[in-house]
C-alpha cells in the first residue's frame, strides 16, 4: 500500500525525477529535486539536480548546431557539454583544475531498464585522480536525459550495480518542438520500442498523432500547428490491470509563444487506500462535472473547455481520458465548442 500514492500521482516536467521510498514514513514518493541550470553554446541548456552524494539527474537540451543523432551516438559530445555547464575539477599539485574534456570513454554499451527503455552507458577514468565518471543517457526530442555518477574507483563496480537499479525508478517526460520530434522519431535504433511506434503527421489540414494508447486528429482551427509547435508526451509508471506499467499518461500540444493549448490526460481510478481528495477528483471525472462538462468558462485571462472522451462506461472504468482546451483571451462559447469538436480522439485500449 505504501506505493499507491506514487503510482497514482503524475509528475510531468522537463526535469526527470526519482521514485523513492521515504525512510521517515516508509512510503514511496516522487522526488522534487532542487534544480540548477547552465546555459551552453548555441542555445543549449543543462538542467541538473543532485540525487545523493555524487549522483545527479540531468536534462540536456542540445545546442542547435548538434544533431540529435550525433549527440546520442557520441558519448564524448554529451560529456563535453556537461563539462561546459558544470565545473568538474581534478587535483593537480594540490590545485583543483577544471576538466574541459574527457575524450572518448573507455567502455560503452546499451542497457535497458525494467520498462524496456534504452540507455547508453559510458564510463571514463579520471587520470591521476583515482576517480571515474559514468553516464547513463536516454534520448529525448530536445537532447537526452542523463544519470551522472562520479566517485573513487574502488566503488566503481558497486555503484555501477546501483545505477543500473536506479534506472528503473527514473520518472521522465518527452518535450520538444514539432521539428525536434520529427528528428527524434527518425532515430528508431536509439529510442525505445513504444516510442518508435509514435507517429506525427499532417493530413488534409489535420494534425495527426498516433500512439499505442490513442489516435488523435486535430483540425487546423483547433490548434495552429507549425514547426515550432510544442509537444509533450508524458510517460508515467502506474498500476493497470493489477500490473505496474510504464505508459502514456498525458499529451500536451501548445502553440509557440502563445498560451493556446490542449491536453489529453489519463485519469486513474484511485485505490481504496488513497486519501479522500483522490476519490473526490475521480468522482468529478466520472460525473463529468466542471471543467469536464463541455461548458466554456473564463479564468485568468483564458477561455477553456473540457470533456471526458471515453465516458460510455464511466461507472466501471479503471481509467478515463479527458480533453481540455484553453486559449488566450475571452472568446465566445461557440468558438470553444467548435474547437473541442474539431479534436477527435480514438482510445486504443
Amino acid at each position: 500500500l505504501s506505493s499507491k500514492t506514487a503510482l497514482h500521482d503524475n509528475a510531468a516536467g522537463r526535469m526527470p525525477q526519482i521514485i523513492y521510498k521515504d525512510k521517515s514514513d516508509m512510503k514511496w514518493k516522487i522526488s522534487g529535486l532542487k534544480t540548477s541550470q547552465s546555459y551552453l553554446h548555441d542555445k543549449g541548456i543543462l538542467l541538473y539536480g543532485q540525487v545523493i552524494n555524487k549522483t545527479y539527474l540531468m536534462n540536456l537540451k542540445k545546442p542547435e548546431t548538434v544533431s540529435l543523432s550525433d549527440l546520442n551516438s557520441n558519448p564524448e559530445t554529451i560529456m563535453d557539454l556537461i563539462l561546459e555547464g558544470i565545473n568538474i575539477p581534478r587535483k593537480i599539485a594540490n590545485q583543483d583544475i577544471r576538466i574541459l574534456s574527457m575524450g572518448k570513454p573507455y567502455q560503452t554499451e546499451t542497457v535497458t531498464d525494467r520498462y524496456n527503455r534504452k540507455w547508453n552507458y559510458s564510463k571514463w577514468l579520471i587520470e591521476y585522480s583515482d576517480e571515474y565518471i559514468m553516464l547513463f543517457t536516454h534520448p529525448t526530442p530536445e537532447g537526452c536525459i542523463i544519470l551522472f555518477e562520479t566517485n573513487k574507483t574502488c566503488l566503481m563496480d558497486s555503484m555501477h550495480y546501483d545505477m543500473l537499479k536506479t534506472l528503473d525508478f527514473i520518472d521522465l517526460s518527452y518535450y520538444g518542438k514539432y521539428r525536434e520530434w520529427k528528428e527524434f522519431l527518425s532515430i528508431k535504433n536509439e529510442i525505445s520500442e513504444d516510442l518508435s511506434s509514435v507517429q506525427l503527421s499532417e493530413e488534409n489540414d489535420n494534425f495527426i498523432i498516433r500512439t499505442s494508447c490513442f489516435d488523435l486528429s486535430a483540425q487546423n482551427k483547433a490548434v495552429t500547428v507549425d514547426e515550432d509547435t510544442n509537444i509533450m508526451i508524458d510517460y508515467d509508471v502506474f498500476e493497470e490491470n493489477n500490473k505496474t506499467v510504464w505508459d502514456i499518461r498525458k499529451l500536451i500540444v501548445s502553440e509557440n509563444e502563445k498560451n493556446n493549448f490542449f491536453i489529453i490526460y489519463k485519469n486513474l481510478k484511485p485505490d481504496d487506500s488513497l486519501i479522500e481528495k483522490y476519490h473526490t477528483g475521480w468522482k468529478n471525472v466520472q460525473e463529468m462535472n466542471h471543467p469536464f462538462n463541455t461548458t466554456p468558462f473564463n479564468e485568468n485571462g483564458q477561455t477553456s473547455i473540457g470533456k471526458i472522451i471515453n465516458s460510455e462506461d464511466s461507472e466501471n472504468a479503471g481509467s478515463l481520458y479527458s480533453l481540455y482546451i484553453s486559449r488566450e483571451g475571452k472568446l465566445d462559447d461557440a468558438v470553444m465548442l467548435d474547437a473541442i469538436n474539431r479534436i477527435n480522439v480514438k482510445i486504443m485500449e
